[in-house]
């Protein structure tokens, strides 16, 4: 990885203008990712371009500069740099078509922490340590072994992105590494995490039409497999309603991590054209969601993870997630709440 490293630099050096890609399911941890690269390379008098192929949810927009990345994608660029994501399932919106043609023809780096292997069609020079609990903590590293300036800005956006994708530094994945880098950040950039949190928080605020919503969504919820399992559908219709206000699936699952007994969840939405499934673990007897997604196209980590499946059926898609949880939870043997 040390080698990609190098060529990150001799790249960024010899480029001027540099995109940077999010893919179309934007968390925080992109969002917070491509905001430091944009604060970061523009220091260094780089035009930079911040590209999503949606719109950024209103939920991430706590964080400082969201308004700056677009769904237009730039006829010219020198480079461009994938943030979180690796996979052609998450950045089919992103870098297929015309767009992957053009990226093609540039050079193009991955900071991401998936363990899922690259798979897109063309080539990419991959800095990926899946160890990391967040793509954001691997481009701090990369930031600090080339010697390239952190301020305020770009630390905040660090740190916001960190501590989104640790759930706040108590994931599992979270280190004594990623810690200290918030520590740094703190210390030496002057980032403020009461800042950070009274932001996300103002904006996560809900309004009555949403909380009455989730209410509604938590009376729909099926529990299966001895209530180990719980399920919620979300139809097109609902999310065309409520998910610029709030995502529907966040509202549902982590309400559900206080719930007893469950050790799995999924959120499965329904659009005309496709289905997915985001599973979140609620114990270590149900941390096997980046197994469950990697069998339907998707990926991510053992505790959260999601796929993404075209004209597939509904009811069967259901049924086939189902069988893939009951395999793997009677193979867990009990839950584990420690």
């Amino acid at each position: 990885m040390q080698s990609e490293i190098n060529q990150l630099k001799t790249t960024v050096d010899e480029s001027q203008k540099i995109l940077v890609i999010q893919a179309e399911n934007p968390d925080g941890d992109s969002l917070g990712s491509a905001l430091a690269l944009e604060q970061i390379l523009g220091e260094m008098n780089k035009d930079v371009v911040l590209f999503c192929p949606v719109n950024i949810p209103n939920y991430l927009r706590y964080i400082d500069g969201w308004d700056r990345v677009t769904q237009d994608f730039p006829d010219n660029f020198d480079m461009a740099i994938i943030v979180d994501a690796s996979t052609k399932s998450v950045l089919e919106r992103a870098v297929t078509g015309n767009k992957g043609a053009k990226l093609s023809q540039k050079p193009v780096f991955i900071i991401d922490h998936h363990d899922i292997g690259p798979d897109l069609d063309f080539q990419t020079h991959n800095i990926i340590d899946p160890t990391a609990v967040a793509a954001s903590q691997v481009a701090y590293h990369v930031t600090r072994q080339l010697g390239w300036q952190l301020d305020k800005v770009s630390g905040t956006a660090i740190t916001a992105a960190i501590m989104s994708d640790s759930l706040g530094l108590v994931s599992r994945k979270t280190s004594a590494e990623t810690i200290k880098i918030v520590a740094d950040l703190v210390e030496n950039c002057e980032v403020s995490l009461a800042d950070i949190d009274d932001a996300r928080r103002d904006v996560g605020k809900k309004t009555r039409k949403t909380l009455a919503y989730k209410g509604r969504l938590l009376e729909r919820i099926d529990y299966l497999l001895d209530n180990r399992l719980a399920i919620i559908t979300i139809p097109y219709e609902e999310i065309t309603e409520y998910s610029d206000q709030y995502n529907p699936s966040q509202l549902v699952l982590e309400e559900l991590r206080s719930v007893e007994g469950i050790d799995i969840a999924i959120a499965f939405k329904t659009y005309p054209d496709r289905i997915t499934g985001k599973l979140r673990a609620f114990s270590r007897a149900g941390e096997f969601c980046h197994e469950v997604a990697s069998e339907f196209g998707g990926g991510g980590h053992p505790f959260a993870a999601g796929f993404k499946i075209f004209d597939g059926n509904y009811d069967q898609t259901k049924a086939k997630v189902i069988e893939a949880i009951r395999k793997r939870l009677d193979k867990s043997g009990s839950s584990d709440y420690s």
